[in-house]
């Protein structure tokens, strides 16, 4: 069993993975001959790649994060955002609740990530669903834990990390979606309102406890850049949380890699 783009699977093929929705609804079940009907309709829930058998089976990558615990933090995800949708005026208890599950989660991701005895970064396995902002948020969060990992990040700190990372763009909640899925060239007033998902991030999670100081940083300040011509503040490496750079270069990598309205993703 391997991992490949779906892109490169052939007629035929043998799915070696039941695949899942966001939901954790069955779509196809293990063992079944790949065809371009079946492809097709895979790609229309946006998975970008698949589990097969074939002759080349042997050569095996492992998974970063257990499949499960993937598709219960996308659930948690979008259920956060979702309910913080619903409650922009304050952050109340069932606000509180969904963090807080977010919490937990972040401890069982970090928890499987440090279990490994060497981390081999398999960045396709990573990338798997097109629900973009809650895949998006789940694959930085990834990305941003492997970087932690290695610049020496405790397990505490990774976590808030992880949390942070996965609320890093909550202040698209307050952005139209015309604005975030346009496929053309924003005007310069939609570009403001895209910058402004920073501030409205951070406020927005300024006076929930369950969100420590240093993960709530990571919303005002992933967009920041070290030679000061980020935003929203401008900032110097000196002012940026290390949490914040961490993700600033998980963000950016991931968001070059994965299809948008406007531009097809680096392969």
């Amino acid at each position: 069993m391997r991992l490949v783009p779906i892109s490169c699977i052939k007629e035929n093929t043998l799915l070696a993975k039941t695949i899942y929705d966001i939901d954790g609804r069955t779509l196809l079940k293990r063992g079944v001959p790949l065809n371009q009907k079946l492809i097709l309709k895979i790609r229309k829930y946006g998975i970008k790649s698949l589990y097969i058998d074939d002759d080349y089976s042997h050569i095996e990558i492992k998974e970063i994060i257990k499949p499960e615990i993937k598709r219960r933090a996308l659930k948690a995800i979008k259920s956060t955002f979702d309910t913080l949708k619903k409650q922009r005026e304050h952050f109340d208890k069932n606000g509180t609740d969904n963090v807080s599950l977010l919490a937990k989660i972040a401890k069982d991701i970090v928890n499987d990530l440090l279990s490994q005895n060497q981390i081999f970064v398999n960045m396709v396995d990573i990338k798997t669903m097109d629900n973009y902002t809650y895949e998006h948020s789940l694959s930085v969060a990834i990305l941003s834990l492997i970087l932690g990992v290695e610049v020496g990040l405790g397990r505490d700190e990774l976590c808030d990390l992880c949390i942070g990372a996965m609320l890093h763009d909550v202040g698209k909640i307050f952005v139209p979606l015309e604005i975030l899925n346009k496929p053309s060239t924003l005007t310069q007033h939609e570009y403001e309102i895209i910058r402004n998902h920073t501030v409205c991030g951070y406020d927005y999670l300024y006076n929930d406890n369950a969100v420590k100081s240093s993960s709530r940083l990571i919303a005002l300040q992933h967009h920041e850049a070290c030679d000061g011509t980020g935003y929203p503040n401008g900032l110097f490496p000196p002012q940026i949380h290390k949490f914040s750079k961490i993700v600033a270069i998980a963000d950016i990598y991931d968001a070059m890699t994965s299809d948008r309205p406007y531009r097809p993703g680096i392969q």
